[in-house]
């Protein structure tokens, strides 16, 4: 659930809640809330905030009428209906076939897979794994080698086409090594370098072995003469 959709079922929550409780007081003549009530009945605003309120209820009712008669249903079998007969497939087979295209790659594991199915006459696949990635990096790259994957092996496998793919990866971040540190550092400030600069600075490879990373300049090695900065030129001067 996103955060204006839930920003939104909180506030029509309040409002039917405040708005119901606000008519139950007026109706039944509640001895002990009475007082609460004209107190509250006194202010300027009570009467706005009374007539927004239902509004507010109005429109959260219509939105969930309209989801529960428009929004697709969740089915327990992928079924294909077809001129012969029908083709039913259970979601645990669709969630094994995700587990396998998982496990398929070395190190990795499928620790959770949810599967819906959106029906009746168009059927659809919504997929949902748990991925705990081992020593696996670039995970980004990685989920959308499964995605590929999943959706591929899905429609062939059942013939119905994939809709969404979500790839959750969670577990132990067993890459994240003090050499992978290092490593990251090092490409991180090799990316932000000025081009056309010149440096050299010395590093550790994952191995502890001491190199130099030396950034060439690319100019133009006349025009550098030229300009006076080599100690020839200078002597020439």
């Amino acid at each position: 659930m996103g955060k204006f959709k839930r920003l939104c079922l909180i506030v029509f929550s309040i409002a039917a809640v405040i708005g119901i409780g606000m008519l139950a007081i007026q109706w039944f003549s509640f001895d002990a809330l009475m007082p609460t009530y004209s107190f509250f009945a006194a202010m300027p605003w009570f009467f706005a905030l009374e007539a927004v309120l239902p509004e507010i209820v109005a429109l959260g009712v219509v939105y969930l009428l309209g989801q529960a008669l428009f929004t697709p249903g969740i089915g327990r079998n992928l079924t294909i209906v077809r001129d012969q007969g029908s083709v039913s497939i259970t979601r645990e087979a669709l969630a094994s076939t995700v587990s396998h295209v998982v496990d398929a790659h070395s190190g990795l594991s499928a620790e959770r897979v949810k599967i819906r199915i959106l029906k009746p006459r168009n059927p659809r696949i919504d997929v949902e794994v748990r991925v705990d990635p081992g020593s696996h990096s670039q995970l980004a790259h990685l989920g959308e080698t499964l995605q590929d994957e999943i959706t591929a092996a899905l429609q062939a496998f059942s013939g119905a086409p994939v809709n969404h793919v979500k790839v959750v990866f969670s577990g132990n971040a067993e890459a994240v090594t003090p050499a992978f540190t290092h490593d990251a550092l090092e490409h991180l400030e090799q990316q932000t370098m000025p081009a056309g600069s010149r440096s050299a600075h010395p590093s550790q490879t994952a191995s502890g072995e001491k190199v130099a990373v030396v950034a060439v300049e690319t100019g133009n090695p006349s025009t550098a003469a030229s300009s006076g900065d080599t100690p020839e030129a200078g002597e020439a001067k």
